[in-house]
């Protein structure tokens, strides 16, 4: 899982989402701008809901969110 960062793009996040959580089904994405969509999706997921990866809501950015799921999810991997 790849550090997220402001230059990070939304589709390298959820690339490397695919790659360290095989065993997830890793929702995929049309815009990036769905991307509270997107993460209301990914925190249902086995590895992401036993970790307490954050909601999308209430994170005013999309980096503040990866970031915080880089947070719940950076010892499981």
């Amino acid at each position: 899982m790849i550090i997220p960062t402001k230059e990070t793009s939304f589709a390298d996040f959820v690339a490397s989402l695919i790659v360290d959580f095989p065993q997830d089904n890793i929702p995929s994405f049309s815009n990036e701008k769905d991307w509270k969509l997107f993460g209301d999706f990914l925190v249902q997921e086995n590895s992401f809901s036993k970790n307490g990866a954050p909601s999308p809501k209430g994170f005013k950015s999309r980096t503040q969110w990866e970031q915080a799921v880089y947070q719940s999810m950076s010892s499981y991997i």
